[in-house]
């Protein structure tokens, strides 16, 4: 877990969620809204736990929750895609079956041999 170092209103707020040394944890400087770390001391202290652990415990649950969703999605896209895939490759059946029935009526209608020739070539 890293350390994040709170700024609101030029005020630092150094929270530790671990007892180790400082030095040894990642940092990072976060300008807050006014109004924000007031919110965060109250919200932290009525989980009973430190600014830093509460913000890192929700920063975790933002990433877990945007990974999952970005799966979720990208699993959406990828069944809707394998859907038109599929549709497609119906189309493209269809159209083949039609392409061999013009070439068949050609070759009967008009006794051109070479049609049927480009039927037995697919």
């Amino acid at each position: 877990m890293g350390h994040i170092l709170l700024v609101a209103n030029g005020v630092y707020a150094d929270c530790m969620s671990e007892n180790r040394p400082s030095r040894s944890l990642d940092k990072i400087v976060i300008r807050l809204p006014d109004g924000m770390r007031e919110r965060l001391q109250a919200r932290s202290a009525a989980e009973k736990m430190s600014v830093n652990a509460y913000v890192v415990e929700v920063l975790e649950r933002v990433l877990a929750a945007s990974e999952s969703e970005w799966r979720y999605l990208a699993s959406k896209e990828l069944a809707r895609l394998n859907d038109e895939i599929e549709m497609r490759e119906e189309q493209i059946h269809e159209l083949n079956a039609r392409k061999k029935a013009i070439y068949r009526d050609w070759a009967e209608k008009t006794g051109d041999l070479a049609a049927l020739d480009m039927l037995d070539e697919e």
